[in-house]
């Protein structure tokens, strides 16, 4: 028989049930016509007695919650976890990266050596690095958190500096990225859902995910492809999460990866040659058609497109060859350059997707100027940021709710996982990754992912889709077997209306 949660009823049901029963055992004693409307004694009694059920049944609800992996919460999900599966909340995370080595000759930084940053937070040495002057030193954070990001360049300053090093080196390009606060009930629910499915045992590939995953708390997940390189070997690649501060990336730094990597060398049975890797991300292009409310001036509520229908541009989708984009780097901030197959309306407001940093930068048009061919020259009203923009770079009709539509779709991608590193018949009955796409962390960009602008956003009625030109979209399978597998991840964006 199937178990299901305690309903708890309301109290006025409790209530007029009460009622009812004492009106009944009234008739029964002999009491012809008992007065149990609203404000009599009885139905206040029935009231007070209701109140006091009710209590237990919340009590009762909240006892079945506190023992179900999907609806625990606070301790009694720790509880659950540690009991069931032995897995302990996550205190969190310091950031990974590197830094660049200021020195004279060759200088060895031992693994666990030390440095700070100008607000006193603690990073060490993830891996022992022979490095000449400006090579990068692997470090993570000992301390933890988000506090622990640091932006390019900032100073990191040695405790004890090895002979021959400078006591400060720099963050390099790459930044340090991926510190993590302790976790939160939804990732040690996910964990422990994950760990159901999945039992580990006896260096199975659940095993080698739970324990690069136990690396870090800023690892998200890890994906386990058994034997394919042949018996005996396992590659485990390790994803980040995907969110706007790092454009939606799901790369681990190198760090990162050797810190996961040294985590399952610890427990990694003998007989097993391990690669650990990173995820890379794989851009996708997408441009999709939207049914937005109509203009006002067009007689519609409003809430969509900024400009009216006759002003609009650019106008609709793609032609067979091309979206409109930006045919050169920006020449100003004001002044762009746009390759279109319809000439741009002066008083159209743009939006502009930065491929980079994973946004829309918006303007107006004041003039446009054809320069040959299909390429035209825009003078804006308002500068965008030109560091983002780049030649290529898709041009949308901006609409009042452009930037959302644009992280809704962005966001989508954070739910995949990595694609396959081969495909070999011979080998993929043993080599396909695991979890499965057909359990959990499916690799393919759908209809489904798309679909998610019209369900968050009341206001658009239709999505369609014009690139891809068929779905699902997956990852390209690597070129090598130890190459970090694809995970797709949103490039070129434009929306247009239906």
């Amino acid at each position: 028989m199937a178990i299901t949660r305690t309903e708890i009823p309301s109290l006025e049901s409790l209530r007029d049930k009460i009622v009812n029963d004492i009106r009944r055992l009234k008739i029964r004693a002999g009491i012809t016509r008992p007065n149990v409307a609203l404000g009599s004694e009885s139905a206040v009694k029935a009231e007070a007695y209701a109140s006091a059920v009710l209590e237990l049944y919340a009590k009762v609800a909240a006892l079945q919650d506190a023992t179900m992996p999907d609806a625990a919460e606070g301790d009694d999900l720790a509880r659950l976890a540690d009991v069931l599966k032995g897995l302990k909340a996550s205190v969190g995370a310091g950031a990974s990266g590197n830094v660049i080595a200021a020195c004279s000759g060759s200088v060895t930084y031992a693994v666990g050596q030390q440095c700070t940053t100008p607000d006193g937070l603690r990073y060490e040495v993830v891996i022992t690095t022979l490095a000449s002057n400006g090579d990068p030193v692997p470090i993570r954070g000992i301390d933890v958190g988000k506090r622990t990001d640091k932006d390019a360049a900032t100073i990191v300053t040695w405790s004890s500096p090895p002979s021959g090093s400078d006591v400060t080196a720099i963050v390099d390009s790459g930044k340090l990225t991926g510190g993590k606060d302790a976790d939160n009930d939804a990732r040690l629910r996910a964990r422990l859902q994950s760990a159901m499915r999945h039992p580990a045992a006896s260096g199975s590939w659940a095993d080698f995910a739970g324990w690069a995953e136990g690396a870090s708390a800023s690892i998200e997940k890890a994906f386990v492809y058994p034997a394919v390189q042949g018996p005996g070997t396992v590659h485990v690649a390790v994803l980040i999460p995907a969110i706007e501060d790092t454009y939606y990336t799901r790369e681990a730094s190198a760090s990162l990866v050797n810190t996961a990597a040294l985590a399952i060398v610890a427990k990694n049975p003998e007989h097993a040659d391990v690669l650990t890797t990173a995820g890379a991300d794989e851009d996708v292009n997408v441009v999709l058609t939207l049914s937005l409310p109509a203009h006002r001036v067009d007689g519609g509520p409003g809430g969509g497109w900024l400009n009216e229908e006759a002003t609009r541009w650019p106008a609709n989708g793609t032609t067979p060859t091309y979206a409109t984009r930006l045919s050169a780097a920006p020449v100003s901030g004001t002044v762009i350059r746009v390759t279109t197959y319809a000439a741009p309306v002066a008083g159209a407001y743009i939006a502009i997707w930065s491929t980079s940093n994973k946004r829309f930068e918006h303007s107006r048009i004041k003039s446009a100027t054809l320069v040959g061919g299909a390429v035209y020259e825009l003078t804006l009203y308002t500068a965008i940021d030109t560091s983002i923009i780049a030649s290529g770079d898709y041009v949308s009709p901006d609409a009042e709710n452009l930037d959302d539509y644009g992280k809704t779709l962005a966001q989508t991608f954070a739910t995949l996982g990595p694609g396959e590193k081969t495909s070999t018949a011979a080998l993929l009955p043993r080599a396909y990754r695991h979890p499965l796409n057909t359990d959990s962390w499916n690799s393919a960009f759908t209809s489904k992912h798309i679909g998610q602008i019209s369900i968050l956003h009341d206001e658009v009625s239709h999505v369609g889709v014009s690139v891809p030109a068929t779905l699902p979209s997956t990852p390209t399978v690597t070129t090598s077997v130890t190459d970090p597998p694809n995970v797709l991840r949103i490039g070129l964006l434009a929306l247009y209306p239906a």
